[in-house]
């Protein structure tokens, strides 16, 4: 079982952390959004660094709504790169780090505050249908019963999933790229052509940057999960045949050819507990400078 300290944190949390950092750090931080959820929730997008650099970065977040811890992390590793730079220790980084900390914001306020975490009256009634638990606090698809990261356009076709209607999770959606959340990630991915995507997770404590790619792709991606593994003392995982296909990292691999990971962070069920996220940032902080220094 999940632990009883579950750490909070909601979009509208995020959001005003976000805010703050841009007044302390004006003119090196900027904000916009990709989209906006089913629920009407913005999908907030943060760039730091030099915006207009030719190198470009993508941390992401929270694609699975208990996954929510992640979010906090990437705003938190923002905040800690913001003060590195302005230290002025920024190594000449000329990359452009863009960061969605909560793909799935729908996701994460039915994790918090369960059905009443939903605004529109039309996706409540249909969530109340699908409810497979007694409450939502371990709800891992957005508010249309879509596992997001099954809803991407690799091997989607040849993946049997487990539920074949909306669900909790499992379920990959009517065909990929179904899901509004989905597809704000693929038309940023598609416009700004990331030299390199790394898509937080919980939990476990490893890192998948394998998808059966080859030559200069596969090297790229293996020396990133390298230097990953050697920041967060995570295991390295090979082998893709094992694991799940269809999500983000596996389509940025496949259709986009970019090096690209999964990093699942902490040791508990997911959402995880509060007391965990000291040790993960440890090992986690230094992650965006040790990357940017290979890029």
């Amino acid at each position: 079982m999940y632990n009883e300290r579950i750490l909070q944190y909601e979009h509208e949390t995020m959001g005003k952390e976000i805010r703050d950092l841009l007044y302390r750090y004006q003119g090196n931080i900027w904000l916009d959004s990709v989209g906006r959820s089913f629920d009407d929730r913005e999908i907030y997008r943060i760039i730091v660094g030099n915006r207009t650099a030719e190198k470009k970065i993508l941390f992401t977040g929270a694609i699975h709504g208990r996954e929510y811890m992640t979010a906090k992390l990437l705003v938190k590793q923002t905040e800690h790169f913001l003060q590195y730079m302005c230290e002025g220790r920024n190594e000449d980084f000329d990359v452009a780090v863009h960061v969605i900390p909560m793909v799935n914001p729908d996701g994460a306020a039915l994790c918090h505050r369960g059905i009443e975490g939903i605004r529109k009256k039309e996706l409540k009634e249909k969530l109340l249908k699908i409810k497979e638990k007694e409450d939502f606090v371990r709800w891992k698809s957005n508010a249309r019963g879509v596992d997001l990261n099954r809803n991407f356009d690799a091997f989607w076709k040849e993946y049997s999933c487990e539920k074949q209607k909306p669900s909790a999770e499992k379920y990959k959606g009517a065909y990929p790229e179904s899901e509004v959340e989905t597809k704000a990630l693929t038309r940023l991915t598609r416009k700004e052509k990331f030299q390199a995507t790394i898509s937080y997770h919980s939990s476990g404590e490893v890192i998948y940057w394998d998808f059966g790619q080859q030559g200069k792709l596969r090297e790229d991606t293996k020396k990133l999960a390298k230097v990953i593994g050697d920041t967060t003392g995570y295991e390295i995982i090979d082998g893709w045949d094992k694991i799940a296909p269809a999500g983000y990292k596996d389509w940025a691999l496949l259709e986009m050819k970019i090096p690209s990971v999964t990093i699942e962070i902490g040791k508990g069920d997911s959402p995880l507990s509060e007391n965990e996220f000291p040790e993960i940032w440890e090992k986690n902080k230094d992650i965006w400078k040790n990357i940017l220094r290979i890029m």
